[in-house]
């Protein structure tokens, strides 16, 4: 029995039937082979079935009993990888003898099978007088194979192989562990819980000490419906529900626990909007008061270890305080009382005669005309008296202080008198200042009442083993209140200038104000600056507060000078009694003790506050600006940073005009009158020299700027008669586009020590100008010195020529110690000092913003000068009162000579002054 009838009509049907089925099954089932399924081995039995494909003449089993379409199911059933026992054969249909693999390879080979993922079947390739179907080669059409890209990962394999051809990436263990982000927040969550429990006092309880009777249900869906999508209005809800606040939580846990209490409150103890707008009241009844001492129990979010499932917190505080994440209690009926802050002495003082408008100004300046004019008759009169006993130490009259005792002792106790009468005011100031505030006026009515009493004494007893001696003392003594009344013509001088400076009420001062705001001074100084920043900046302001307090501020020892007046006090009695017992004379015991009086009232001690602060008003009051004493000088000391503008160290006159070259034909007249307004919108150093050659045009008239900016070392852009403007460097114009001449015309300027600044309009450069930069000699020698004291400068800057490195270079200073300020910071520092009609400020200046510089070194030579005064008279009043209490017991003979003592303190004066005058403001 063949496998196909001879009748020709069926099998011409069949076998177009069976291509189309071929034909089909290629298209969709067969175009990969290799990831054979259950459907294609269903295919396979289907084809089976088509061809009745039996098996029932068994041969031998050397032989081959496959037809050739078996065989090809068997080819393409193992290059798929579907194993042959997953092809359903019927039971009749099954071959007893399998044929051996080998066999089939080589028949596979003999037969030149086509390729394995396609093949085609035609009618041409069955014979008629035969019962077998036969295939040739060259009826198998072989389509094209797809052509593949090689995946990244087998790119990469170029790169990760050794030298031997090993994969390197291959089985490597990772280098780290990424934790999931739900380990990290469950870690954090459980650590703040126990940081909580130990700030607050707080039980949580374990698993093993959970309520028996809470018990937490979870219900389970028995059908479970798929999910709905969630619409965007849910979503809404559900994160300002998830953003609810810790107090609002509280709050609703604490109401669904207290049943009892949340009946209380009704929906008209409720306000609609606010408390004030309700117009019910409520009353005391509905005002709930929690316990003390409540216990919480609470499931934390998130927390999936048992141990803190279910935690039961008993803590006992106060619910009317508010508790913060850091733990702090802060009392809700606590306010802040801004009057409870530690405020400094200087703060708390009040002056009577403090000026309040300029009528008082006026007013003041007549009064402290009129003192300085009379500290100045004093000074002339107590020189006089000075004179009057010194005239003794000459020859021909030196012989009258042993032969005439009484006339010698009534011309200088005439003087003394004299002397102490110009300068009453000593006596004054004791009674009328409070004892902190006691200057050094205390120390000479000390000593004028210790030597008249000393000349009285000489006087009535005219002794002449002490002739000598008085006379020197009371000498010593004459130039005490000399060197008194000349201070207070200094302090009044000094005064007297500083408030000429602020009389003015139609010119605008500038009051020094100082900014510690961080985040002011660190936008600016951005950590140029290690420690805490204290800015001092200008104020424009139209009236200077607390004058009078500034100036009448003069504390000597930080307040503890009468404790030394005290000692010297006490000092001098001991003396006086010990010399009583020792030489049994009335006259050496006040000898003695007006000695030690002397010595407490050093020369040095009237110098203090007062000289320095003349001098400064000197050197300040000429060019509009004033230091208000001593005290201010003290608080201006302590700045470590000031902010100037490049403007002012580089004033008009000091950037010369080298060369100007056309590079269009465009307008140049036009161009300069629109770059000086663009220069004076933002305060730039180049804006005197623009100004200077718009001033050469016959129609001189600035144009308003709008827009305006400038960009860090590029130069200034903005809209000048609604055209754009560019001034800058090479830099700005090409990264706008503006074609420039060559590289070398820049290089070559900057080879001769000048700046090249282009100026452009919007689609091209008009002109390129050839500048210099000169500095100035007394603007330097500030620079230095301010930074010399170790306050960092802060350039407000708006000239891409200049910078850090510039300013280094051509003033002489060190580079860390000048910082030019970011746009940013000059925006805060604009907001910071703001104009304002009346400040209390302790210096102020009428000028540019350089008078800061002059006004800190002043305050710092002023606070120098004050401590040099201070040492020399600290150091030779213990000297002097040591060395004349060793010598006075000594010996028995003689009290210790006056002399020595008057050149001593003499001595010691003028070294005072000449090192002072080389660190005089």
């Amino acid at each position: 029995m063949g496998l196909f009838s001879k009748d020709k009509k069926n099998k011409d049907e069949f076998f177009q039937s069976l291509e189309e089925d071929v034909q089909k099954s290629r298209e969709e089932s067969f175009m990969k082979l290799s990831d054979f399924s259950r459907q294609d081995s269903d295919r396979i039995e289907y084809l089976k079935t088509a061809f009745n494909i039996e098996n029932k003449d068994k041969k031998d089993d050397n032989e081959n009993t496959d037809s050739p379409l078996d065989s090809i199911i068997k080819k393409v059933s193992k290059d798929g990888e579907a194993s042959k026992e997953n092809v359903v054969y019927d039971e009749q249909s099954e071959p007893q003898n399998t044929p051996e693999p080998s066999t089939i390879a080589e028949q596979e080979t003999k037969e030149n099978k086509p390729d394995d993922n396609y093949f085609l079947i035609s009618n041409d390739n069955i014979s008629e007088d035969t019962e077998e179907l036969s295939f040739s080669p060259e009826n198998i059409q072989k389509p094209e194979k797809p052509v593949r890209k090689p995946s990244l990962l087998e790119r990469c394999r170029a790169y990760t192989k050794d030298d031997n051809g090993n994969d390197v990436s291959a089985n490597k263990k990772p280098l780290y562990e990424l934790k999931s982000v739900s380990d990290i927040l469950k870690n954090s969550e459980f650590d703040a819980v126990d940081k909580l429990s130990k700030k607050y006092n707080i039980v949580i309880q374990d698993e093993t000490d959970k309520p028996k009777d809470i018990k937490i249900d979870i219900p389970k869906e028995e059908n479970p419906v798929e999910a709905e999508p969630i619409k965007f209005e849910k979503l809404v809800e559900e994160s300002k529900e998830a953003q609810k606040s810790d107090d609002e939580i509280f709050e609703e846990y604490f109401l669904e626990q207290n049943s009892e209490i949340t009946e209380k409150i009704t929906n008209e103890s409720i306000p609609d909007i606010s408390d004030v707008d309700n117009k019910q009241k409520i009353s005391q009844e509905d005002i709930i008061t929690p316990a003390t001492d409540e216990t919480v129990r609470f499931t934390p979010v998130g927390a999936k270890d048992k141990k803190y499932d279910i935690a039961s917190i008993t803590s006992t505080f106060d619910f009317n305080k508010i508790l913060d994440i850091s733990g702090d209690e802060k009392n809700n009926n606590q306010k802040i009382n801004t009057s409870e802050f530690d405020q400094s002495e200087f703060e708390e003082i009040v002056c009577e005669n403090e000026v309040s408008d300029f009528n008082s100004i006026r007013h003041l300046i007549k009064k402290l005309s009129f003192k300085k004019r009379n500290s100045f008759l004093a000074s002339v009169i107590s020189l006089i008296c000075v004179l009057t006993v010194g005239i003794f130490f000459i020859s021909p009259l030196s012989n009258l202080l042993l032969t005439d005792i009484k006339l010698t002792t009534i011309i200088c106790l005439a003087s003394l008198c004299l002397n102490i009468v110009v300068n009453f005011r000593i006596f004054v100031n004791i009674f009328t200042k409070p004892i902190k505030y006691i200057t050094a006026d205390l120390s000479a009515a000390v000593s004028s009442v210790f030597l008249i009493t000393l000349s009285a004494l000489q006087l009535k007893y005219c002794s002449l083993e002490y002739a000598e001696d008085v006379h020197n003392i009371i000498f010593l003594g004459s130039i005490i209140l000399f060197f008194r009344a000349l201070s207070q013509f200094w302090r009044y001088s000094s005064i007297l200038g500083n408030l000429k400076q602020i009389s003015s009420d139609k010119i605008k001062k500038k009051a020094l104000s100082f900014i510690d705001d961080e985040s002011v001074t660190f936008a600016m100084a951005k950590n140029s600056i290690d420690s805490d920043v204290l800015l001092a900046a200008c104020r424009e302001t139209d009236f200077i507060d607390d004058f009078v307090k500034y100036s009448d501020h003069n504390i000597l020892f930080g307040g503890k000078f009468y404790i030394i007046q005290l000692v010297a006090f006490l000092l001098a009695v001991l003396i006086g009694l010990v010399s009583s017992i020792y030489y049994k004379d009335t006259i050496s015991v006040f000898y003695c003790a007006t000695a030690i009086i002397c010595i407490f009232s050093l020369p040095c001690l009237y110098f203090i506050n007062t000289l320095s602060s003349f001098h400064a008003s000197k050197r300040l009051n000429p060019i509009g600006a004033m230091i208000n004493g001593s005290m201010a000088a003290e608080k201006i000391e302590r700045t470590n940073a000031v902010t100037i503008s490049t403007s002012e160290i580089f004033p008009a006159g000091t950037i010369i005009l080298k060369d100007l070259k056309i590079l269009s034909d465009s307008n140049i007249d036009d161009i300069i009158l629109r770059a000086t307004s663009l220069t004076e919108a933002v305060n730039s150093p180049l804006h005197p020299l623009f100004k200077k050659i718009a001033k050469t045009t016959s129609d001189y008239q600035i144009p308003d700027s709008d827009s305006v900016k400038y960009e860090d070392r590029l130069g200034l852009s903005g809209w000048v008669d609604n055209e754009l403007l560019f001034i800058g460097n090479r830099s700005l114009m090409m990264s706008h586009g503006i074609d420039l001449p060559d590289m070398e015309v820049d290089k070559r300027i900057l080879n001769k020590g000048c700046f090249p600044i282009y100026l452009a309009t919007v689609d091209k450069a008009c002109a390129l100008l050839v500048v210099e930069y000169v500095p100035i000699y007394e603007i330097s020698k500030q620079l230095r010195n301010i930074t010399n004291l170790g306050v960092t400068v802060l350039l407000t800057n708006s000239d891409q020529n200049i910078n850090e490195e510039m300013i280094s270079d051509y003033f002489g200073v060190y580079e860390d110690s000048v910082k030019i300020v970011s746009n940013a910071g000059n925006s805060m520092l604009k907001n910071a000092v703001t104009p304002t009609e009346r400040i209390s400020s302790p210096a102020s200046f009428k000028r540019n913003n350089l008078s800061l510089l002059y006004i800190l070194n002043a305050a710092s030579s002023i606070k120098k000068s004050n401590l040099i005064f201070s040492v020399f008279y600290i150091v030779g009043t213990i000297l002097l009162s040591t060395a004349f209490i060793y010598l006075g017991f000594a010996s028995k003979s003689s009290v210790p000579s006056s002399g020595l003592l008057l050149i001593s303190e003499l001595v010691i004066t003028a070294l005072s002054l000449i090192i002072y005058l080389f660190k005089k403001p």
